[in-house]
């Protein structure tokens, strides 16, 4: 039977973790439908809080006493050279059984097909060492009385929905190409063996964005195990075979190096995008929250990038310069070329935010409702136009500072 550890940690979350715990709890339920899970799989909840002070630790306890049919398991998370995050899921991967693990945020809210998909797509092949699902934000928990606050607020969640699942899907087309680039480990399953074979956090270099960190251990780990075996098998057969032999495989060697190598890039990751590996996650409350978490995405980026990325990343948070340069051409020249090239770049934006959303199975009105109103076309133009201008902010406070302020802590 396979064991399956569902970490979750957790840190001042007392507004969204019973939610959490609970649509978790669905999700298994939904699982063990399965007749076929029932007898292969195995599965836990661990649950790390790192050093709360609200009602967290509380609301968890009440939930596992309730929910005795649920293997769950609380643990108070011990402060040692490992910092924030990355020591609560190093502990938690340490107390665990699974022989895989899943990551989720304590503010992740997962839908009934969630774990099925997930396990489904890690399993199918025995080359796959993890598998990312779709995360988009659900503002959960923000009330306001005033009715043009209201509708602000409203248009700031619609635009963090946008600006998720376009991130999400261009990323997914990364990855389906066979260059994936990066993991969220919100919604993320892996390999247990292989993270211990690579030293668990106490060896992978320290990042604000752990999952991303994680991801490039999983991925140079798995490439260099690779090459390492491959030529310890190329020193062997130069004892026992004659020159010309040794010729004749070294041509052979370097195409089926490519080759595997390839393979690697392919198969031992997985980005799904669609409805059944859907969760939601709590959107950002004001601008200067939402400048902050990207601002800490792109330290994290940043660091595991190489000369070239980090000029791609430099050139998209700043790329409004390039577009209004454009402009300033478009009113000094009336060349219509130029004005062309904008509306070409907006538009194939548009379409493929359209085709994402569809992909997703989720709702676009054509104009907008008043009652819980979907996201509309014109949102979704908005979004391409003002789009730029928000990156830029955040790449002016990337450019201010690399300090990164996360969960009431600086790093």
């Amino acid at each position: 039977m396979k064991k399956i550890s569902i970490l979750i940690a957790v840190r001042n979350e007392e507004n969204i973790i019973l939610l959490c715990l609970e649509k978790l709890k669905k999700a298994i339920n939904f699982f063990y439908k399965i007749e076929e899970n029932k007898t292969n799989f195995e599965l836990e909840i661990l649950i790390g809080d790192d050093n709360s002070n609200d009602k967290s630790s509380k609301i968890i306890k009440h939930f596992i006493e309730k929910n005795q049919d649920v293997k769950c398991k609380y643990y108070e998370i011990i402060q040692n050279n490992l910092k924030g995050k990355v020591n609560v899921i190093h502990q938690l991967i340490n107390h665990s059984e699974g022989e895989t693990i899943i990551l989720l945020d304590a503010d992740i809210l997962v839908n009934q097909n969630w774990l099925q998909e997930l396990v489904k797509t890690y399993y199918q092949n025995d080359k796959i060492k993890m598998v990312m699902g779709t995360t988009i934000p659900k503002n959960s928990s923000v009330v306001v009385d005033i009715l043009a606050k209201r509708d602000q607020q409203q248009f700031f969640t619609t635009f963090q929905i946008i600006d998720w699942i376009f991130g999400q899907g261009v990323l997914a087309i990364f990855s389906k190409l066979g260059y994936p680039q990066t993991a969220m480990g919100n919604n993320l399953i892996f390999d247990k063996k292989i993270y211990q074979e690579i030293g668990g956090y106490e060896k992978i270099e320290f990042s604000v964005t752990e999952d991303v960190a994680l991801f490039k251990a999983f991925q140079n780990y798995l490439n260099g195990r690779w090459w390492g075996h491959q030529q310890r098998q190329k020193n062997n057969c130069q004892i026992f075979q004659s020159v010309r032999q040794l010729e004749k495989q070294k041509k052979t060697y370097h195409c089926s190096c490519l080759h595997a190598r390839t393979i690697n890039k392919k198969q031992f990751f997985i980005q799904l995008f669609n409805a059944d590996s859907l969760a939601f996650t709590e959107t950002e409350p004001t601008l200067k929250d939402w400048i902050l978490q990207r601002h800490r995405w792109f330290c994290g980026a940043w660091q595991f990038s190489n000369f070239i990325k980090k000029g791609i990343l430099i050139a998209y948070l700043f790329r409004i310069i390039f577009l209004l340069g454009i402009i300033i051409a478009i009113i000094l020249s009336g060349n219509l070329y130029l004005i062309l090239s904008i509306f070409i770049t907006l538009g194939v934006n548009f379409l493929l935010i359209i085709l994402f959303f569809i992909k997703l199975k989720l709702k676009i009105n054509l104009l907008p409702s008043s009652v819980s109103p979907p996201t509309t076309i014109l949102q979704i133009i908005i979004f391409c136009l003002i789009e730029p201008f928000l990156y830029f902010l955040v790449g002016i406070h990337f450019l201010k500072t690399k300090k990164v302020k996360w969960k009431g802590r600086e790093f």
